[in-house]
C-alpha cells in the first residue's frame, strides 16, 4: 500500500520548470508599470530620425519636444543637390500640390451644397428695381469710428 502511494505521488509531481523560468514571475522580459519602455523606444527611434542635420526639434502643445524631420525626398536633394534629385523633389511637390488642390475644391463644393440660400427681406436695390451688386458698389461699406475711451487717473499725494 505504502509502494503505491508513493508511486501516485511521483507520477504526480509535476516536470520542474527550467531555472530560467523559476527566476520570472511573469512570463516578458520585464513588466512596465509606467510607460518608461515605450518612452525609451519613441526616444532611440527620435534619435535614429534625428542622425540627419536637417532635422529640427518642435516643441509639442503639451511641452514636450518631438524631432521633425523633413520628408525624404527634401533630404536626398538638400544633401545631394543633383538633378536627378531635384526632379524627384519637384515631382514629389507637384504631386502634394495637386492633392492639396483637389481637397481644396471639394471642400469649396462641400461648403457651398451647404451653406442656405438666404430668403431674407428684400433689400432697397430689390425694390428700387436694381442689382444688389450695383448697390454695394455705389454705397461702400465703412466701418464704425471706434468709440472714444477716458482714462482717469488719481495720483495719491503724500
Amino acid at each position: 500500500m505504502t509502494s503505491l502511494l508513493l508511486l501516485a505521488m511521483v507520477c504526480a509531481q509535476e516536470t520542474p520548470p527550467p531555472p530560467e523560468a523559476s527566476r520570472r514571475f511573469f512570463k516578458n522580459e520585464a513588466v512596465d508599470f509606467f510607460g518608461d519602455r515605450a518612452k525609451r523606444l519613441a526616444a532611440a527611434k527620435a534619435k535614429e530620425s534625428a542622425e540627419t542635420i536637417w532635422a529640427e526639434p518642435v516643441q509639442r502643445e503639451d511641452g514636450s519636444f518631438s524631432i521633425h524631420v523633413p520628408p525624404k525626398q527634401v533630404v536626398e536633394f538638400l544633401n545631394s543637390p543633383t538633378e536627378e534629385n531635384a526632379k524627384a523633389y519637384l515631382a514629389w511637390k507637384r504631386e502634394r500640390l495637386q492633392k492639396l488642390q483637389k481637397a481644396m475644391e471639394t471642400l469649396k463644393k462641400v461648403a457651398a451644397e451647404e451653406t442656405p440660400k438666404k430668403q431674407g427681406p428684400r433689400s432697397e436695390a430689390d425694390r428700387a428695381g436694381k442689382d444688389e451688386s450695383d448697390a454695394k458698389e455705389t454705397k461702400p461699406r465703412t466701418p464704425p469710428p471706434p468709440e472714444a475711451v477716458t482714462v482717469v487717473y488719481f495720483k495719491k499725494s503724500g
